[in-house]
């Protein structure tokens, strides 16, 4: 489970608190991620191996570069 930080509230529309308008705004840390390619278009040939060594290595920065996510919640809430 991933740690998450996040403020949030209720905006009640009547005095019984039955319908409401709620949001909530954070950030989840999702760490490092890892990537892993693997291809079957004649795995031997030399200029595959480069090309897909190439895309795991720009997908795998991107990765890096993603460990802290917006969280953004809204909803509508009715209680009884």
């Amino acid at each position: 489970m991933d740690p998450y930080l996040g403020f949030g509230g209720n905006l009640y529309f009547d005095k019984a608190h039955h319908v409401s308008l709620m949001g909530e705004l954070g950030v989840a840390y999702a760490g490092n991620g890892s990537v892993s390619l693997t291809g079957s278009s004649n795995p031997a040939s030399p200029t595959f191996q480069t090309d897909l060594q190439t895309e795991r290595s720009k997908v795998q920065s991107y990765a890096r570069d993603l460990k802290f996510w917006p969280v953004l919640k809204i909803g509508v809430t009715y209680s009884f």
